[in-house]
């Protein structure tokens, strides 16, 4: 069953796909993407933190829809948290891939 958290990243995907197909700013997309990284960053320090002392986690569901609204190297990299997990770093990925070519979109056009 998904949690509120996962409903409400759902909920922001939409928000930002329809910002996109409606003329979102350059400088609205990049706000939108270093806002969604530094929360990304943050979730990510408190999983480490959490794995460390055994306690109860993030879902990778979470940590990958993180990745899909905004991404999430730098939480990843910076905290060297589940950089071995093929299955989010491919979300990683997919998510990279995703925002280029939004950004291309966007960029064209304005």
């Amino acid at each position: 069953m998904p949690s509120i958290i996962n409903v409400l990243l759902l909920i922001l995907l939409v928000v930002l796909g329809f910002g996109i197909f409606s003329g979102i700013s350059l400088a609205l997309y990049a706000a939108w993407l270093l806002a969604w990284s530094v929360v990304a960053c943050l979730v990510y320090g408190f999983d480490k933190f959490r794995a460390q002392r055994s306690q109860w986690r993030v879902s990778e569901m979470t940590l990958n829809l993180l990745a899909l609204v905004g991404g999430a190297w730098v939480g990843m990299g910076w905290f060297r948290h589940k950089t071995k997990h093929a299955m989010i770093k491919g979300w990683l990925w997919i998510s990279t891939l995703l925002h280029i070519g939004l950004l291309y979109f966007v960029i064209t056009r304005q």
